[in-house]
């Protein structure tokens, strides 16, 4: 991040921190969810899994005002560099109070034993159905980003301290959403749940869509927030429950090779296909009707 503050090196260095961010998230998902389920019963996974998200949530939607501020304070790249410097602080304190967890301790494996196959996970039929089901809704979730960062740049000029509103609202609605999801999941189940996320999505890209107004934006964003805890919760119920017997941790590794392909792909086509003159506008709308 400090290769900011190389006026010719501040494109590499962008780069640069988004390979490293997203590697990083990679590596802690595919953590996360593996030992998630060894630190509780199964009934109170989706308590757990939407707990941690509505934590998550409160702890972006209260730094994102003061960090917005921060950026609008100083000028660029020192506003980033600092802001980075504080994300840095919060990352060590978090791997500190990580080391400190204890989950229950794995059955002792047969050495022997031959290593769960990708040939063999794939055989599983819903464990294959989940995989194709991920891939195909993380594309059509993840295809509207770039789109929706031009809307509220381009489209509504949103300032930093805007995009901070925007942000605290989104992460508002995701947090207090996650109090009760786990009772939804429990009346309707995962696989309802989940359908009913992708609508709201859906829903999230149209409102996007059509706003013209920073207020409009921001109830995108309260939908958005909704449905996203929704989709969170209900995919790793359904990833748990498709899982093929004795292969979960080779199952998490592909079902994380899926989406994170789905996180590439989706956003490279509509980004190429607003570099060939698509409004935004309709290529939310377009998206909006795939999810």
């Amino acid at each position: 991040a400090l290769l900011l503050l190389l006026r010719d090196h501040q494109a590499e260095a962008i780069i640069g921190v988004m390979i490293a961010l997203h590697f990083a998230a990679g590596v802690l998902n595919v953590a996360l969810t593996s030992f998630l389920p060894r630190m509780t019963l199964p009934d109170r996974l989706a308590g757990l899994v939407s707990l941690r998200w509505a934590m998550f949530g409160f702890g972006i939607a209260i730094f994102s005002l003061p960090l917005a501020a921060l950026l609008n304070a100083l000028t660029f790249p020192q506003n980033y560099v600092a802001a980075f410097a504080i994300a840095l602080l919060f990352a060590l304190i978090g791997y500190g109070v990580a080391m400190r967890i204890r989950v229950a301790e794995k059955p002792t494996e047969d050495r022997r034993a031959p290593r769960p196959s990708l040939r063999e996970v794939w055989a599983h039929a819903p464990a294959r159905g989940y995989l194709l089901l991920s891939l195909a809704v993380h594309v059509a979730v993840n295809a509207p980003v770039p789109l929706i960062t031009l809307h509220l740049v381009r489209g509504l000029q949103m300032t930093d301290l805007d995009f901070g509103i925007y942000n605290s609202i989104f992460w508002l609605s995701l947090a207090a959403a996650g109090l009760i999801v786990p009772r939804l999941v429990r009346r309707l189940d995962n696989g309802r749940v989940f359908a009913l996320s992708v609508l709201g999505i859906a829903l999230q890209i149209a409102l996007m869509g059509f706003s013209t107004t920073l207020p409009q934006a921001w109830l995108s964003a309260l939908v958005g927030g909704l449905a996203g805890i929704m989709l969170q919760v209900s995919s790793y119920g359904l990833l748990v429950q498709m899982a093929p017997p004795g292969r979960y941790e080779t199952f998490v590794g592909m079902q994380a090779s899926a989406v994170n392909f789905a996180i590439f792909i989706g956003p490279l086509i509509t980004s190429s296909l607003a570099d060939r003159g698509l409004p935004v506008a309709t290529g939310l709308m377009i998206a909006s009707g795939v999810s």
